[in-house]
């Protein structure tokens, strides 16, 4: 008999169903939460200012979002199950979408022409269900970025209008920059060329006045190219190796004019441990020291000035002080500002425009440095330059002079501390002496070295006498340019050597170690330029002393006053002149002379029917011109300039107002002595385009 089962017992299959019906259960709450999460991600996606849609793999669309119907003007629900082609077709683009093409711009953005008019969109298309266009399905966003757009299109308009108007403008200040500086090179080369003719002394005054006016002209002309250069960000810097104690020599000696006049005491001194050379740009590291001593020079009435140079770890600093009135509470922070001055009263005794210091803060940043200032009111200022040395090794420490000690007695402090400075590095003690303190009971004799200026020379003299100078080891007297005729006079008094101020270190530190031949007063062994050579008297002409070389040479000027100007300044220098009124004169009256017959071609740059560079690559094609020196003769004062002038190839670029001594160490420099050949004026006598 069969066992019955028991009662209420599931049937034999019933645990599997339970299981059936629970894993139906459970993906019946999947789907669920599934439909939550994706109705949840489209409500995201509908909510979103972007356009978002799926495409498959026949280019069907499969989802569209609210933005979507928005920007075509089809139905989210309607555009499912369409080509997305047709659909993008209603909004001027195509499928697949690409980024790159006529419609597209650099960044990839196209214009959509949506229902609220055109748009900008950048879309994304991202791949789905596998990689590369073989992907079985792509998301496609679309960002509207017409704002961003408009702004970026505004922005680069503006910049490009600022561009356009920074470039009138500088093309404005050139060429005002050449218009003002041509009649200027003939206002003051006239004046220089006046000074040199025997004049009254009322003659004189006005002529001086009149040069000095145009310099001041000329300066702030310089101050408003660079200004603008700067504001404009055009300012364009080069570094090379530049020798500091030369560039500094070479600007002391400039503006050494400035302190005679003055009678101020105006000194120099390079630390020894200063590299030879530093990286920097060298005539923007010029200009800011010839602005800064200028302005040294230009406020202080009494005493002097001193420039020096030293090291701070890896710093070099040009020191720059003075023994002005000071700048006053409070306006030593607005100095380096725009056009601001620290008077800015009508009653200010001062003139300027106020933008030198300005530029110069700016050129010392540029240069990685810096500028600052240190005054007090009625005790002078002191300007500190600060220019990194980028690695450069420092000098050694110089040989001791050959002296045990040595006094100096000067009418200016300050010039006396630097050069007891200077001996100081060569390891000669120094004491300083006024000359307030120069009396009958003074006593020299223990110092070795007498050091004095000619005010100092002449207390000594008159209040103690020749034998006080006897009773030193030597007496050695500095003298200013303009008072050469003591020499002799001091000479027999039995000073000697003497040392033209301000004094290079150089010749002091032989003069101390007594390397100098003591007759006449004058140096050996030594090149002092300005110690041995003697001064031509007003009126004469001819070749400089110790030159006697005379060059022909072919002068390409339009304007006649600077032509009779350059014409004269050349002449007066023993030279031969040829002149040509134009470009196109300057190629005939080449082409048709000799070879051998110019040294040197003065081209202005502009000149009607052919300009100077024209001219100057005429000259450069012919067989004849292929190693003449060119250089350009010109008012335009950008740097701009001179690259196209030797780009045209030329070599060298004089600008206007024309400098005597420049073009004198311009034709020294390119024009190569040769052997006597005919004049250059036998030419201009036959050519019948003079």
């Amino acid at each position: 008999m069969r066992n019955r089962p028991k009662e209420n017992a599931p049937p034999a299959g019933a645990p599997r169903n339970v299981e059936l019906l629970k894993d139906a259960e459970r993906l019946r709450d999947e789907v669920w939460e599934l439909r939550e999460t994706i109705a949840g991600l489209n409500g995201i996606l509908d909510s979103r200012r972007d356009v978002v849609f799926r495409v498959d793999d026949t280019g069907t669309i499969t989802f569209a979002n609210t933005r979507f119907g928005a920007v075509t003007g089809i139905e989210p629900q309607a555009a499912i199950g369409l080509p997305a082609a047709r659909c993008l077709e209603t909004i001027g683009l195509s499928w697949p979408l690409e980024r790159a093409g006529p419609k597209a711009d650099h960044d990839g953005r196209m214009p959509v022409k949506t229902v609220a008019g055109r748009r900008w969109f950048d879309w994304e298309v991202i791949p789905w269900r596998g990689d590369g266009p073989a992907a079985l399905a792509f998301h496609i966003i679309g960002r509207d970025v017409t704002e961003s757009k408009r702004l970026e299109d505004a922005s680069t308009k503006a910049r490009a209008q600022a561009e356009a108007e920074n470039a009138a403008k500088s093309h404005f200040l050139a060429t005002m920059s050449h218009e003002i500086r041509t009649p200027l090179n003939g206002i003051l080369g006239m004046a220089g060329l006046l000074l040199k003719t025997r004049l009254s002394a009322e003659q004189t005054t006005y002529a001086r006045a009149l040069k000095s006016s145009g310099e001041g002209l000329l300066r702030l002309i310089d101050d408003i190219l660079d200004f603008s250069k700067i504001e404009a960000g055009r300012l364009e810097l080069e570094k090379e190796p530049v020798d500091i104690r030369h560039l500094v020599r070479s600007i002391v000696e400039l503006l050494s004019s400035r302190a005679d006049e003055k009678s101020l005491g105006f000194a120099w001194r390079v630390v020894p441990d200063v590299p030879e050379t530093v990286d920097a740009d060298p005539v923007r590291l010029r200009q800011i020291i010839v602005n800064l001593v200028g302005n040294a020079l230009k406020f202080t009435e009494t005493r002097g000035v001193a420039v020096s140079v030293s090291t701070q770890k890896d710093m070099m600093e040009i020191r720059v002080q003075d023994t002005g009135p000071g700048i006053p509470q409070g306006a030593a922070g607005r100095i380096f500002n725009d056009f601001e001055q620290a008077d800015n009263g009508l009653a200010r005794k001062h003139g300027g425009a106020g933008l030198g210091l300005a530029i110069s803060k700016r050129l010392a940043e540029a240069l990685d440095g810096d500028l600052t200032v240190e005054s007090e009111p009625g005790h002078g200022a002191v300007f500190r330059l600060v220019l990194p040395l980028n690695g450069k090794a420092a000098q050694p420490c110089p040989e001791k002079a050959r002296a045990s000690g040595a006094v100096i007695a000067t009418t200016s402090a300050i010039e006396a501390q630097t050069l007891a400075g200077i001996l100081h590095d060569h390891g000669v003690d120094t004491a300083v002496i006024a000359q307030d303190d120069i009396k009958e009971d003074a006593d020299f004799a223990t110092h070795a070295i007498l050091l004095a200026d000619a005010a100092a020379a002449d207390a000594i003299l008159e209040n103690m006498g020749p034998d006080a100078v006897a009773a030193t080891h030597r007496a050695i007297v500095m003298l200013r340019p303009c008072e050469r005729d003591r020499i002799e006079r001091f000479a027999k008094a039995g000073f000697s050597p003497y040392l033209i101020r301000p004094v290079r270190t150089e010749t002091l530190i032989k003069a101390v170690a007594g390397d100098f031949d003591s007759q006449g007063g004058k140096m050996s062994n030594l090149y002092d330029d300005r110690a041995v050579t003697p001064t031509r008297p007003p009126g004469t002409t001819g070749p400089r002393p110790g030159n006697g070389t005379s060059f022909n040479i072919l002068l390409a000027e339009d304007d006649p006053v600077n032509a009779l100007l350059a014409r004269a300044l050349l002449e007066r220098e023993g030279h031969e002149v040829v002149v040509a009124h134009n470009g196109s004169e300057a190629i005939d009256i080449f082409s048709s002379s000799d070879p051998e017959n110019f040294d040197l071609v003065l081209m202005d740059m502009h000149m009607p029917k052919v300009d100077g560079l024209t001219a100057a690559r005429a000259i450069r094609a012919m067989a004849s011109g292929a190693d003449v020196p060119i250089v350009a003769l010109t008012a335009n004062a950008f740097a701009e300039d001179r690259k196209r002038c030797i780009d045209a190839g030329m070599n060298d670029h004089l600008v206007k107002p024309l400098d005597e001594e420049r073009l004198h160490e311009t034709l020294n420099h390119w024009v190569r002595p040769r052997a006597p050949k005919q004049k250059a004026a036998d030419c201009e006598a036959s050519n019948p385009h003079l």
